[in-house]
């Protein structure tokens, strides 16, 4: 037993050893590639890969606006013509802020409500109230 744990032990450090060989052996193949670049060629790379990973999060942005738009819609589907989803209405009084959902193709609306923070849809006009 003792014969067996040894000669795993060995064989695990000449795999090791033979690994680390051929790390190294890549990393000075690498060192020699990036010492034959022509550094003046490339000047503007950094720049310009910078300016795609800007365009690419702006553009994924976008997407995900998108999305949103597209589930509040579908969650908010005017059930009286099927057309058009329900806007949010939000109605400032004197008396706190309410809220109330209009379908602007049957003009369609619910009851207003008290406004709070986990009301979900998409925004479309703040109406002021005065009394």
């Amino acid at each position: 037993m003792n014969h067996k744990a040894k000669d795993k032990d060995i064989s695990i450090n000449q795999k090791l050893r033979n690994e680390n060989q051929k790390l190294k052996r890549q990393l000075e193949r690498l060192r020699k590639q990036i010492s034959r670049i022509d550094v003046d060629k490339y000047i503007n790379i950094k720049e310009t890969l910078e300016a795609q990973d800007r365009e690419d999060i702006q553009f994924e942005n976008v997407g995900l606006e998108q999305k949103r738009i597209e589930a509040v819609k579908r969650d908010w589907t005017c059930h009286k013509c099927d057309e058009d989803y329900l806007r949010l209405m939000i109605v400032q009084r004197p008396d706190g802020v309410f809220y109330f959902r209009l379908c602007p193709t049957c003009k369609k609306r619910t009851r207003l409500k008290p406004f709070k923070d986990d009301v979900k849809g998409q925004e479309t006009k703040n109406i002021n109230t005065k009394k």
